[in-house]
């Protein structure tokens, strides 16, 4: 059985909703019920209705003990750190959890679709020269009913071709499924880049309006490179695994605004702790068990 979550708001706890003084401003921060306050004698010459940060110099900071300082620090980290805002869900509704269903016989029955999505291969194109190979997904896939999905094509190239022949091959792959997005695995060297950008704008032109368009992305590509900014994608997942000699962490900054949605990273190189507030798309290199899946259901908390 399949229990579906339901989000509880947070006047649905009997919290009372109160309305701030309008003379809340003039009272002192952290108030001291005190004669001192109204002399102007506390620390630092404050009064109750002055503000702290009129006096945030080091005539003030010598007076305040190494308890207070560090409190003082905390709530600065605290601040810059809320204030930080998470980047728009690309795909809002969908699961924040996504497992990556690769070419083999995969048997995912037991996974609960209010937290966790499905992006399994549907083909495999393979070009070389003149030729377009399209091998669709052979393997059996075994889901719960009503799981949301999301189609992966992976492209391997020797020898780029004319975009709208691959697009149509894409196409034809996904035609007829129920799915939420499709997303391109493309390791594009950089000579074929204006080609995947080409063959990008022909897929989202033909695609319907319901069905997104997304994209796997190198770490660097998000980082120092700027050619994915114009891409007619959604999201741009970047892979925090099988990086080699070239490592980089799912918690440093990535200035391409299309790679901040979400990461991809895979159950033996799982990092500690996954970032919250983005889609996480899991890879394992093996047949997924319940087991796997419930040690990264520990680890992702969708």
């Amino acid at each position: 059985m399949l229990i579906a979550l339901k989000r509880v708001a947070a006047n649905q706890f009997r919290e009372a909703v109160r309305l701030m003084s309008r003379r809340a401003e003039y009272r002192a921060h952290f108030v001291q019920h005190h004669f001192d306050a109204s002399l102007g004698q506390l620390e630092c010459g404050l009064r109750p209705g002055e503000p702290p940060a009129n006096h945030m110099n080091h005539h003030c900071l010598k007076f305040i003990g190494p308890l207070s300082r560090a409190l003082l620090v905390f709530a600065l980290v605290l601040t810059c750190s809320c204030s930080r805002a998470h980047a728009p869900d690309p795909l809002p509704g969908f699961p924040r959890l996504v497992l990556w269903a690769w070419e083999r016989p995969e048997n995912l029955i037991y996974i609960s679709t209010a937290s966790t999505g499905v992006a399994y291969l549907a083909a495999t194109i393979t070009l070389d020269h003149s030729h377009i190979e399209c091998r669709p997904r052979m393997q059996p896939l075994w889901i719960p009913d009503h799981t949301p999905l999301i189609a992966v094509v992976r492209i391997e190239s020797h020898h780029s071709e004319e975009p709208q022949g691959v697009a149509k091959q894409i196409l034809n792959a996904v035609r007829d499924r129920s799915i939420r997005a499709l997303q391109i695995d493309f390791d594009a060297k950089s000579s074929e880049r204006r080609y995947y950008s080409d063959l990008m704008q022909g897929l989202r032109h033909s695609l319907p309006a319901a069905v997104a368009l997304e994209m796997t992305a190198l770490v660097s590509w998000c980082q120092k490179d700027d050619w994915i900014g114009k891409m007619p994608v959604v999201d741009a997942v970047p892979m925090f695994f099988r990086m080699g000699a070239d490592p980089h962490s799912v918690r440093e900054p990535l200035s391409e605004p299309r790679c901040n949605a979400s990461i991809g990273i895979a159950t033996d190189e799982l990092p500690t702790p996954v970032p919250n507030g983005k889609r996480v798309f899991v890879f394992t290199d093996k047949p997924w068990t319940e087991e796997t899946y419930r040690a990264v259901l520990q680890k992702v908390k969708p």
